[in-house]
């Protein structure tokens, strides 16, 4: 997170800090449908940049991008309490500016920078056991479709089927399927408003009580099913030699999504990849990507990394155009694999990609994407 004390400014004044949980206590409340980045329709497209070339190259920086203190709290330990404890919080509204401006959301202290810290589950060490030197790069990864695959009919369906079970229980309305509107890369809060606004829920009646309600039903939905969730997980191929390799240079890795934090937990242990990652941002935090990835800056500058540097070079890793777009406005390099719905002639088509890849299993070309030095 650029701005005093995050991640993409100057280092100066960080400090390591505890773990704790983020709140958000936005200042406006937005049209049901309008989606995070807009008022109207989700992100704002990044405007066009050449991709970054070269091993040795740091990505680009972009735009600016700071969070609110208000929008930090303390977090609490536990993973099966942490999504209860989240529904539980004070109500959340968004504030959420579109590029017209200069920035995404409003400007962060260097205190409030100071304080965002990991989710107590993402709890690897920094740097890694062995690892040659502390490094000033982070690593952020979305999970579904990225380390995660999704397109087999088991895959996933645990989590499509809460968003249903949720508008059930929480606004009366049967037969609702995530399939019935465009959901890919969104935050789960988001598609939560889009499947009421489909279905006819007045947006007055999704109040933050209500759409918090709704969040724990979700995880309360997965959780009740989590030996079948667990079935339905499967790594990527190449994800976990890759993960090795980037933590094995001494830099800090970290989780992207939209997923709520808790079912995200549940996916990622499932998975066994867990102990990879030491920060991350989810889609009960914010619900604009663009944020997530500032937000996961900003906590792991709470940690060190790029302590003395100039800035925390940053790659961000995904499988669809938000993914890409979150990147590019969040001044990290947009890292766009072709392991979920889209296809790797599809996302060059993008604006702003670093680069595209197929899969994660080329070692020579991953050292190329994420900047590795000879030898890392």
């Amino acid at each position: 997170m650029r701005g005093g004390g995050g991640g993409g400014g100057r280092p100066g004044g960080r400090r390591r800090v505890a773990n704790g949980r983020r709140a958000t206590r936005g200042a406006s409340r937005r049209e049901l449908t309008a989606g995070p980045g807009s008022p109207a329709a989700g992100p704002a497209p990044a405007a066009a940049a050449e991709p970054t070339r070269g091993a040795h190259r740091p990505p680009r920086r972009r735009r600016r991008v700071a969070a609110d203190a208000s929008a930090l709290r303390p977090r609490r330990p536990g993973a099966a309490d942490a999504a209860h404890d989240r529904a539980d919080a004070a109500p959340r509204t968004y504030l959420l500016l579109g590029l017209g401006g200069c920035s995404l959301a409003p400007s962060m202290s260097a205190a409030a920078a100071a304080a965002a810290a990991a989710a107590p589950w993402l709890a690897a060490p920094w740097p890694a056991a062995g690892a040659p030197a502390p490094s000033p790069r982070l690593f952020l990864f979305d999970v579904d479709g990225t380390l995660l695959a999704t397109q087999a009919a088991a895959t996933n369906r645990v989590h499509k089927d809460a968003f249903g079970a949720a508008v059930a229980a929480v606004f009366g309305v049967p037969g609702v399927r995530v399939e019935d509107v465009d959901h890919s890369g969104k935050t789960d809060v988001w598609i939560l408003r889009l499947l009421l606004a489909r279905h006819g829920v007045p947006a007055a009646a999704a109040t933050p009580a209500a759409l918090a309600a709704a969040q724990r039903a979700m995880v309360a939905f997965c959780a009740a099913r989590g030996a079948e969730l667990a079935a339905g997980v499967a790594v990527l191929p190449g994800v976990v030699a890759l993960l090795e390799r980037l933590r094995a240079t001494g830099a800090c890795l970290g989780l992207v999504t939209g997923n709520l934090e808790a079912i995200a937990e549940l996916k990622v242990r499932a998975a066994g990849l867990a102990h990879f990652f030491s920060v991350g941002a989810f889609g009960s935090d914010a619900e604009d990507r663009a944020e997530l990835v500032a937000r996961a800056r900003a906590a792991a500058a709470a940690l060190g990394v790029g302590a003395g540097a100039p800035e925390i070079a940053t790659w961000h890793a995904g499988d669809t155009p938000m993914d890409v777009d979150a990147a590019a406005r969040a001044g990290a390099a947009g890292v766009a694999v072709a392991t979920g719905h889209y296809t790797a002639e599809a996302l060059r088509a993008l604006p702003g990609a670093h680069a595209v890849v197929r899969d994660f299993c080329d070692a020579g070309e991953m050292a190329r994407v994420f900047g590795l030095r000879e030898g890392e």
